[in-house]
């Protein structure tokens, strides 16, 4: 078996081992990001959906009237 005094130095040099801390704040660190990330999406999204929609309705209901009469000028190229 283990010796008692073996085993408990070696449970206390792993608690006061620091090397993983780093790793794990960098991965809480992420999944915040992400969390906002996805939380902002899901805010904002609907909004933008719903704003395309409206515009494409819009230029798909665009009446252009091709005719000669209603044409505008011939231009030369130039302002003025």
């Amino acid at each position: 078996m283990i010796d008692r005094r073996i085993f408990l130095s070696r449970m206390e040099t792993f608690a006061r081992d620091e090397t993983g801390a780093a790793t794990v704040d960098w991965v809480v660190g992420t999944a915040a990001a992400v969390t906002m990330g996805l939380a902002v999406m899901e805010t904002v999204g609907n909004g933008v959906e719903a704003l395309a929609d409206r515009v494409s309705e819009h230029i798909a209901n665009i009446e252009f009237d091709w005719s000669k009469e209603n044409a505008p000028p011939p231009t030369n190229g130039s302002d003025g």
